[in-house]
């Protein structure tokens, strides 16, 4: 992508969307994976979109730390169950 600054111009990287889903979970801690210090669920990780006050199972999730780098499933840890049959539904897990 190319950004038109007066009369120069400069790339930029390509704007990055986030994850439709990301987690919340009522604990997290901090720990490294792969070599990185990153925030992870250490109570079961729900799916929550940005700008709603519930999971995608309908836990009111206010006061729960927002994961809003790690997508929905994450790779591991305890899953809601709930969750991942709400996403699995058509209605709630597409982008359309």
């Amino acid at each position: 992508m190319t950004v038109q600054i007066d009369s120069g111009s400069t790339t930029c990287a390509p704007f990055r969307r986030p994850a439709r889903w990301f987690v919340t979970a009522h604990t997290t801690r901090f720990d490294r994976v792969d070599g990185e210090l990153v925030e992870v669920a250490t109570s079961v990780a729900h799916a929550k979109e940005i700008g709603t006050d519930r999971t995608a199972c309908g836990v009111r999730a206010w006061t729960w730390r927002k994961l809003m780098d790690v997508s929905f499933p994450p790779h591991a840890g305890m899953k809601c169950r709930a969750c991942l049959a709400a996403l699995a539904a058509p209605h709630r897990g597409s982008d359309t």
